[in-house]
């Protein structure tokens, strides 16, 4: 039994565990061998990652996060096994870029939008993606951009507010701004993704409805269904088109003209993401492209991470494994 487990990230020693039996001097398979105890049970190729907590603090607010990703293309897990005096070590590299993905900063003097744009290697086939985050501001996406451009799609991660020349709050944000970008990342005549999270699954929401020549799919992670206030000056309303507020209420989906994937929470505490993914579905079109998705992860609270998570909290340990079907999967962090 490989009783003893450490993992560590730059340096920084955090424990993580598993217990397998019966012990063989073979390679051990995280993918089919399941974990009897330690910090998650069941077989899971990643569950030495996710289930990893820092040595001291909170596990479930202390979150390790590398470098922009075109500042560490990489980092590295390390990892020690030891039965008994039997030991050994081995080194993981995960990676945000692989080589030859390309970034090009976006500012506003030059292109109108603040933003990161990577581009994939080789020729470019896959749907382009355009990934925003939410009421945290700034330029939040960068290493699922930098994920989507290596496995093959272009991806604009977009800051909306809260940086130099954007609105400082997520108050009177133009939708326009968003089409901008959208066009910038798809070209004149070609269609887009847009991946949202938290209030940024409204602006996804929106965009689909209202631009279908444009969006062709949705990805929302932690969705609502409503459109809100402003944040933090609720009076003020989040987002404008052409000038005039979006009214609060029921975001309407019906001219959606694409697949839509909606990763909510059990236990999102914030907001109900998983009735919110329900209550659309009355709403979509009868058509075969319009499908809904909605995997749900049963005890995952309000934030749901990417694959090779970014963040890496054991809180994940609370999630119901699942595998997505679309863009990028998910876990709770």
């Amino acid at each position: 039994m490989d009783r003893g487990r450490r993992c560590e990230q730059r340096g920084w020693l955090r424990p993580c565990s598993s217990s397998r039996r019966p012990f063989r001097p073979a390679p051990i398979r995280a993918a089919p061998a399941a974990s009897t105890g330690g910090t998650y049970r069941g077989a899971d190729p990643m569950g030495l990652l996710w289930s990893m907590a820092p040595p001291r603090g909170d596990a479930d607010r202390d979150a390790f996060r590398s470098r922009d990703p075109q500042a560490e293309a990489a980092f590295e897990v390390r990892l020690t096994a030891s039965a008994g005096d039997a030991g050994i070590n081995t080194t993981l590299r995960r990676r945000w870029l692989l080589p030859g993905v390309t970034h090009r900063p976006l500012a506003l003097a030059s292109d109108g939008l603040i933003g990161d744009l990577y581009l994939p290697a080789g020729d470019r086939t896959n749907r382009p993606v355009l990934v925003f985050g939410g009421s945290e501001g700034g330029n939040a996406q960068k290493w699922t951009a930098a994920l989507l451009a290596s496995h093959g799609h272009p991806a604009l991660s977009l800051a909306y507010f809260g940086e130099p020349g954007l609105p400082p709050t997520l108050n009177d944000v133009p939708l326009e701004y968003f089409t901008r970008a959208a066009r910038l990342l798809g070209g004149r005549t070609g269609t887009v993704a847009v991946v949202g999270y938290s209030r940024g699954t409204e602006a996804a929401l929106l965009l689909a409805q209202r631009h279908p020549d444009l969006i062709g799919g949705v990805v929302v992670y932690a969705p609502t269904d409503l459109v809100y206030g402003g944040y933090p000056e609720k009076s003020r309303p989040a987002w404008t088109d052409a000038g005039r507020a979006v009214p609060l209420g029921r975001i309407a989906v019906d001219r959606v003209s694409g697949p839509v994937l909606a990763i909510t929470g059990g236990e999102d505490r914030l907001w109900d993401s998983t009735g919110a993914a329900g209550a659309w579905l009355p709403g979509f079109p009868a058509c075969s492209s319009c499908t809904i998705r909605r995997p749900v992860m049963a005890s995952a609270p309000f934030r749901i991470c990417p694959p090779a998570p970014i963040w890496l909290r054991r809180a994940a340990a609370r999630g119901r494994r699942i595998r997505l079907p679309a863009l990028t999967a998910g876990r709770a962090c």
